[in-house]
């Protein structure tokens, strides 16, 4: 669950929508939603090389106008995988990192049920 964003508190999901989230996936898949619609993509990953690829948005029954303020938080966090170049894990929490080592995201890591 996405909990910080480009050095600011993320916002909540819109109405009727879900938290911005991720799911690392094997092979190598991703998969998850950015807030006001579904993603999908690859990535690589290599010691604390992170790398995601081809990241796309699916169909959303909401469309970005209706998401309000959080369209921009989503396309924000597209912005942010497709920046990624490694990541660090800080206690239970995923931080995204550029090629400079600047903190691009931060997501709450949740086990999977």
């Amino acid at each position: 669950m996405l909990t910080r964003l480009e050095g600011r508190a993320a916002r909540g999901p819109a109405p009727r929508q879900s938290e911005a989230a991720i799911v690392l996936q094997r092979p190598e898949r991703l998969v998850g939603y950015d807030g006001c619609g579904r993603i999908a993509g690859r990535y690589r990953l290599d010691g604390e090389a992170l790398a995601f690829e081809d990241v796309t948005r699916g169909e959303s029954a909401i469309s970005s106008a209706s998401c309000g303020a959080a369209a921009e938080q989503a396309a924000g966090f597209r912005r942010a995988l497709a920046q990624t170049r490694r990541h660090r894990i800080v206690g239970s929490h995923l931080e995204l990192l550029a090629a400079d080592g600047r903190i691009l995201a931060r997501l709450e890591v949740i086990p999977l049920q």
